[in-house]
């Protein structure tokens, strides 16, 4: 193993004598570190829809916004719900991501029924993607993020 020229920090370690702390991050000996995610550049067309999409959800009351990671991520409540491409988008370099918390049975039946989405659609909380082929998609996209936006506050993920 190289030698890293970043002095260890000495602290308590919860694994034991197996692993070591560099700056924030556990170089665990005989163990892989987790690959990064790949996020796709985004094209000029995608840029403009999602300026789009920013400005409306912008409107929506009770929202706060940030950007991480090339998006823009949008939190109701403290709540992350949706995350609109800037320069990086999570799977397609044409897509969307929200997030549904409570999927009822008609919820689950939209889901499966709609070729553009991919994701976990099985477990609540895990970010779906929506890849948008032509402006048209927008108004469908907007759907999805509403009803991201009115999921997001069931009492299974509420803060308070």
């Amino acid at each position: 193993m190289a030698r890293c020229s970043i002095a260890p920090i000495l602290a308590p370690r919860p694994w034991g004598s197996r692993g070591i702390w560099l700056s924030g991050c556990c170089l665990m000996v005989g163990f892989p570190l987790p690959s990064r995610p790949k996020f796709a550049r985004v094209s000029e067309a995608m840029k403009e829809w999602s300026g789009l999409l920013v400005a409306e959800l912008g409107s929506w009351p009770s929202i706060t916004s940030r950007r991480m990671f090339g998006m823009t991520v949008f939190y109701r409540a403290g709540v992350v719900f949706a995350a609109l491409p800037l320069t990086r988008a999570f799977e397609n370099a044409q897509s969307v991501a929200f997030k549904l918390y409570r999927k009822t049975p008609r919820i689950q039946k939209m889901l499966e029924g709609d070729p553009r989405l991919r994701g976990s659609f099985r477990e609540e909380g895990k970010w779906i993607t929506l890849e948008l082929e032509s402006e048209k998609d927008l108004a469908d996209a907007l759907k999805w993020i509403d009803l991201a936006y009115r999921t997001c506050l069931s009492r299974s993920n509420s803060k308070t």
